[in-house]
């Protein structure tokens, strides 16, 4: 971490501290408050991850990538199947604010339902069983 970063995270670090919380609020703070130069390497890491993109096909199985799961399903380490790609990609702005919706994935259900939403596939990984 150089110079900069360590000032703009103290900075930062500062200025929560001297705000007013909820308790919510304290307890998601928790973690880059305890271990800043961790996070930061995290936020590093995750964020170098959803820029790299795979050649995903028709029928490939995925997972998601660490850290980058934004629904509920599927669950971090089921697979699910691509059903289709989407040209050009939806831009779902109600609820992720411009999120890339590329790929269109199916799944089973812990009630055995068969479901199929849109995601962003930089979200994704290959399954290697």
């Amino acid at each position: 971490m150089d110079a900069a970063e360590k000032t703009l995270l103290y900075k930062v670090l500062e200025g929560l501290s001297t705000s007013e919380k909820t308790e919510s609020t304290k307890s998601e703070d928790s973690f880059f408050l305890k271990e800043p130069a961790e996070y930061l390497e995290k936020l590093k890491k995750r964020s170098k991850d959803i820029s790299e993109s795979i050649n995903i096909n028709v029928g490939d199985i995925l997972i998601w990538k660490d850290g980058l799961k934004n629904k509920r399903y599927p669950s971090y380490g089921q697979p699910a199947i691509v059903l289709s790609k989407i040209e050009p990609p939806l831009i779902d702005d109600d609820v992720t604010y411009n999120e890339r919706l590329n790929i269109q994935l199916g799944f089973i259900t812990e009630n055995d339902e068969f479901f199929a939403f849109n995601y962003d596939g930089n979200r994704f990984k290959f399954f290697n069983k």
